[in-house]
């Protein structure tokens, strides 16, 4: 589901962009969603910090750790805006595509177009039901 938002611009920023071929509602809607993700990703950082703080240990090595690797988002951030435009899916699902890529790890997802996806970019992927 989608909602629709109204953001007011000085008429000659507008004209400026569309003369420089930019796709304003496109580049809008994109910054959006990113805005999201981010808040989103702060979200589950400060739950992270807040473990970390009641002084919750990690698992022993060998048992989640292989199951689990946290990757810079900066390092992904162009390969995942990219895959999201060429595929036409989300920032979010792009993101966890470049990630396997980046990581050369198999991508688990239980979105059957994400892993279709992840297929035409020669991932290897599993599909959880």
């Amino acid at each position: 589901m989608s909602e629709v938002v109204s953001v007011r611009v000085r008429k000659e920023v507008k004209e400026t962009l569309e003369k420089a071929g930019i796709n304003v509602a496109g580049k809008t809607r994109e910054y959006f969603e990113e805005l999201a993700w981010e808040a989103r990703t702060s979200a589950t950082l400060a739950v992270l910090r807040e473990l970390i703080q009641r002084g919750v240990k990690p698992s022993a090595w060998g048992s989640s750790a292989k199951l689990v690797r946290l990757v810079s988002q900066d390092a992904l951030r162009g390969d995942s805006f990219q895959i999201s435009v060429d595929h036409q899916i989300t920032l979010c699902d792009a993101l966890l595509i470049a990630a396997a890529i980046h990581s050369k790890e198999e991508l688990v997802t239980c979105d059957e177009k994400q892993a279709n996806v992840g297929r035409k970019l020669g991932l290897r992927v599993v599909v959880l039901s």
